[in-house]
């Protein structure tokens, strides 16, 4: 490694245990995710996507298992999570009650809500109703790696620098 190239990954690293932050990405050492989606396989796509950079993750198959879980961690030594990813349409509680309920409980909660539509309502209707009722960001189904990463950065407020 040139001398050159190894002065710029040494500032590189400087500026990582500085600001907290790696590529415009906040490093996800200690950041806390609750994934809550009624389609197991996305549950597990997106959870591994995220452990592959740090994330710890817990995941609920819908509203009411995810406000449970919620609600154990404001009554536990646990850490709360800093992101919650939700989607809109699932059964018992759906993705924009959750919103409204964690709305109420804690407002300052990173949310994020994807979503690809119904039957009876478009991804787009629903991903704006979530933006309305307060979700960080919004991405809509099917997404690649990249839209992904860009909706949790916007979600948790690193993806404007």
């Amino acid at each position: 490694m040139s001398k050159t190239r190894e002065r710029r990954e040494t500032r590189k690293i400087r500026k990582t245990l500085e600001t907290g932050k790696e590529n415009g990405r906040l490093r996800m050492k200690d950041v806390f995710v609750l994934i809550v989606d009624d389609d197991v396989r996305l549950r597990e796509l997106m959870s591994a996507i995220l452990q592959t950079r740090g994330y710890s993750v817990e995941t609920a198959e819908n509203g009411k298992q995810g406000l449970k879980m919620i609600e154990e961690r404001y009554s536990s030594d646990l850490p709360f999570f800093d992101l919650l990813i939700t989607d809109i349409v699932m059964p018992e509680i759906d993705g924009t009650e959750f919103i409204r309920r964690v709305r109420a409980l804690k407002s300052s909660l990173r949310l994020m809500a994807v979503s690809g539509g119904s039957r009876h309502m478009s991804s787009d209707l629903c991903l704006k109703t979530a933006g309305l009722l307060g979700a960080d960001s919004v991405l809509g189904k099917p997404f690649d790696r990249d839209q992904f990463w860009n909706a949790v950065d916007k979600a948790l407020g690193s993806g404007d620098d």
